[in-house]
C-alpha cells in the first residue's frame, strides 16, 4: 500500500484529523498548513524521490553505487529545504521488500519524518504484507471507498495542488505494474466528479508503454487522464532515469533514482520541487554534490 510515515505529534495529531483508512481505502490527507508568509501562500514545496532500493545490509553495493550511503546523504538536505512533505514513488526496498529493508528505511528517514509527513508508494520490489508489518494501517476507521489489494492516497494542498498516489505493484520482483480495474474506476470516478480547478498530479512507479516491463494498462490509463483538464503532471520512477516528455500538454516527470542507475551517466537524486497554480519549478538536488547536473532546474507551465 502506499504508506504514510510521520513521527512528529503535530503530524500525528493532522493525520487522525484528517487521514482516513482502512484494510483496502482511499486515503485522503488534508495538508492546509496555515501561514502568514505570501510566498508560501501561493506555492508549495516537495521533495520527490524514487527507487531508493533500501536493503537491510548497509553495505550492499550494486551497480556500482550504495543505496544506503545514498539515502542517508540526502535526508539532511531534504530536511534543510523544509518541503510540505516527501514523496517517494515506488520500489522503496531493494529486491523483494523485506521486513528489514522497510525497519531501516523507517530508520533512516525518521529525522525528516519527525518534521513532515513522507508519503510512500509501492513499485515492484515492494511486498504489501511486509510493508504493512513496519508502516501498519492508522486505527481510524473512517473507509472513502475499498479497493482490492490496490491502496491510493489523495494529498490535498488546494489551492496549490492535489496529488493522487497510485498504486501499481502488480507482482513482487516482477517487472510489470498494472493498476486494475477497481483503481481505474476509482480514477474515473475521482477524475469526473464536479468538483474546483485545482492541478492534479498524478504518481505512479511504473513507465509507460506496452512491453512487458511497463504499467500493463497505460492504455486504459492515458485515456482517462488525457482529456482531464485538471490533471497537468503525471510523476513516475521505474526506469531509473531522469528525464521530461509532454503528451497533449500533459507533463510526464521520470524521477531520478536514489538507489542506483542503470546507466551511469544518470545521475542520482531527488528533486526539489515548487508547486504553484500555474506550474511548477524542479531542481535537481545529486547525491554527489559535485556533479555538473547539480541544481538543474526546470520549469513547467501547466496545460
Amino acid at each position: 500500500m502506499p504508506g504514510i510515515f510521520t513521527s512528529s505529534r503535530q503530524s500525528r495529531r493532522r493525520f487522525l484529523r484528517g487521514a482516513v483508512q482502512s484494510a483496502a481505502c482511499i486515503t485522503y490527507w488534508p495538508l492546509h498548513a496555515a501561514t502568514t508568509d505570501k510566498a508560501e501562500a501561493t506555492s508549495r514545496r516537495w521533495a520527490l524521490l524514487a527507487d531508493t532500493h533500501l536493503a537491510a545490509n548497509r553495505d550492499e553495493v550494486y551497480r556500482g553505487s550504495y543505496p544506503y550511503k545514498n539515502l542517508t546523504s540526502i535526508v539532511p538536505s531534504i530536511k534543510e529545504t523544509a518541503p510540505s512533505g516527501a514523496l517517494i514513488v515506488g520500489d522503496v526496498a531493494r529486491h523483494d521488500g523485506r521486513v528489514a529493508d522497510y525497519e531501516l528505511l523507517k530508520s533512516v528517514t525518521k529525522p525528516l519524518a519527525s518534521e513532515v509527513p513522507i508519503f510512500l508508494g509501492l513499485g515492484n520490489h515492494d511486498h504489501r504484507p511486509r510493508f504493512r508489518q513496519v508502516f501498519p494501517q492508522s486505527p481510524d476507521s473512517g473507509v472513502r471507498q475499498a479497493l482490492t489489494e490496490k491502496h491510493v492516497v489523495v494529498i490535498d494542498q488546494a489551492p496549490i495542488v492535489r496529488i493522487v498516489l497510485l498504486d501499481s505493484l502488480r507482482r513482487v520482483n516482477g517487472g510489470a505494474g498494472e493498476l486494475g480495474a477497481a483503481q481505474r474506476t476509482w480514477l474515473q470516478g475521482f477524475l469526473s466528479k464536479p468538483k474546483d480547478d485545482v492541478p492534479v498530479v498524478i504518481a505512479v512507479h511504473h513507465t509507460f508503454g506496452s512491453g512487458g516491463g511497463h504499467l500493463q494498462d497505460t492504455t486504459q490509463f492515458f485515456q482517462m487522464i488525457d482529456d482531464a483538464p485538471q490533471v497537468k503532471a503525471v510523476l513516475y520512477g521505474h526506469s531509473h532515469r531522469f528525464q521530461f516528455s509532454r503528451r497533449k500538454g500533459l507533463h510526464l516527470i521520470n524521477l531520478p533514482p536514489v538507489g542506483y542507475a542503470f546507466d551511469h551517466a544518470q545521475p542520482l537524486g531527488w528533486l526539489d520541487t515548487e508547486f504553484h497554480a500555474s506550474g511548477a519549478k524542479l531542481t535537481l538536488k545529486t547525491v554527489d554534490p559535485k556533479s555538473p547536473r547539480s541544481s538543474e532546474t526546470k520549469e513547467l507551465d501547466w496545460r
